[in-house]
């Protein structure tokens, strides 16, 4: 039987990661929100209301999208 693995989604830049491999993180109102990078972390933890006010996540991706994310250029996280 294959393990199920669970993924979870930047909020900052849409990536999706696996949970179990992902040690960036914040939590937000009892809420845990995970990062592929440094620099949406901290774009998140500088703003969280921006991404997490309820506004569609599309409208959020448009304008939050980090200049300096480094996430299509690095590798960090295991793949499936």
């Amino acid at each position: 039987m294959k393990e199920k693995i669970e993924m979870v989604q930047d909020v900052v830049c849409g990536m999706y990661l696996i949970k179990e491999y992902d040690d960036l993180k914040s939590r937000y109102r009892g809420k845990t929100y995970y990062f592929c990078c440094g620099v949406c972390k901290e774009m998140f933890d500088a703003e969280p209301e921006s991404f997490t006010s309820g506004i569609r996540f599309e409208m959020n991706y448009s304008l939050h999208k980090p200049d300096k994310c480094n996430c299509k250029e690095i590798n960090h996280r295991k793949e499936l």
